[in-house]
């Protein structure tokens, strides 16, 4: 793998990774090669954004 960093969610003032803590590969689609990896949102995840999305509007 090169040196591509690895990417986590922005959820709620903090990066992390996914609920289930599932990775995707990023891929050279020239060569096939995996660069990297980027954490998947889940649906915990989803429900999680909103409510910090609400949070927000109520201040």
């Amino acid at each position: 793998m090169s040196n591509y960093p690895h990417v986590q969610l922005y959820i709620d003032g903090h990066w992390r990774e996914g609920a289930d803590a599932r990775k995707l590969p990023v891929l050279n689609l020239a060569t096939g090669e995996v660069m990297g990896e980027l954490a998947s949102a889940e649906t915990a995840d989803l429900e999680e954004v909103a409510e910090a999305a609400n949070r927000g509007f109520d201040v």
